[in-house]
C-alpha cells in the first residue's frame, strides 16, 4: 500500500514539475518553489483532482500569479 501511494504522489509530483517546465519554468528552484506554493494551497491530505482537475488547479494557480505579478 505505502509503495502505491509513494508512486502516485510521485506521479503527482512529476505532473506539476512538468507543467512548470513547458510552462517555461526551466531554473530548478524557481521550479521547486513554485511547487512547493502550489502544494501548499492545493495538495491537502485527502484533497482528490479528478480526471483534469490537476490542470485545471495548476492554470488557477497559475493565472493567480500572474495577475498578483502584474499587480507589483
Amino acid at each position: 500500500m505505502y509503495l502505491t501511494m509513494l508512486t502516485f504522489i510521485k506521479g503527482i509530483y512529476n505532473t506539476i514539475d512538468n507543467y512548470f517546465f513547458e510552462l517555461g519554468v526551466h531554473d530548478i528552484i524557481k521550479r521547486r518553489r513554485l511547487i512547493f506554493q502550489f502544494s501548499l494551497q492545493h495538495c491537502a491530505v485527502g484533497k482528490k483532482f479528478g480526471p483534469g482537475g490537476l490542470t485545471r488547479k495548476l492554470e488557477d494557480f497559475m493565472e493567480q500569479k500572474s495577475g498578483l505579478l502584474q499587480v507589483n
